[in-house]
């Protein structure tokens, strides 16, 4: 049942090498391969399994640049409800202008000009509401001229 030259029986060749189950190499039997990498759930890299990249990146809500999720813009800005130059909501606008009712000249709601007249019963001249000229000329009863100039019509006459 052996041969002359004293080899082992015949489940073993005569190199020595083990039975079967495993390559003459000396490599693990067939679950993992020769290069000694984990078995099959993970690269052999070092990785994490597949739930993550290899990278280090967060798994898949985040993106790898550490933004927050999807909510806000990569640019630290705030949600949707401003813009991300940092002005207010909607109803003023970016200049710090008041809401609506009032120009960003900083001028009166819409019963004055801008230029600081009276409302509308006065000329921007200051001049006296209607019953009176400009020039400052008495209402119209009486003329502007001197009495010597009566004396001439009646002298006239």
């Amino acid at each position: 049942m052996s041969v002359s030259t004293g080899t082992k029986p015949a489940m073993s060749v005569s190199t020595g090498t083990k039975p079967a189950m495993s390559v003459s190499t000396g490599t693990k039997p067939a679950m993992s391969v020769s290069t000694g990498t984990k078995p099959a759930m993970s690269v052999s890299t070092g990785t994490k399994p597949a739930m993550s990249v290899s990278t280090g990146t967060k798994p898949a809500m985040s993106v790898s640049t550490g933004t927050k999720p999807a909510m806000s813009v990569s640019t630290g800005t705030k949600p949707a409800m401003s813009v991300s130059t940092g002005t207010k909501p909607a109803m003023s606008v970016s200049t710090g202008t008041k809401p609506a009712m009032s120009v960003s000249t900083g001028t009166k709601p819409a019963m004055s000009v801008s230029t600081g007249t009276k409302p509308a019963m006065s000329v921007s001249t200051g001049t006296k509401p209607a019953m009176s000229v400009s020039t400052g000329t008495k209402p119209a009863m009486s003329v502007s001229t001197v009495p010597v100039c009566w004396c001439t019509l009646i002298c006239c006459v």
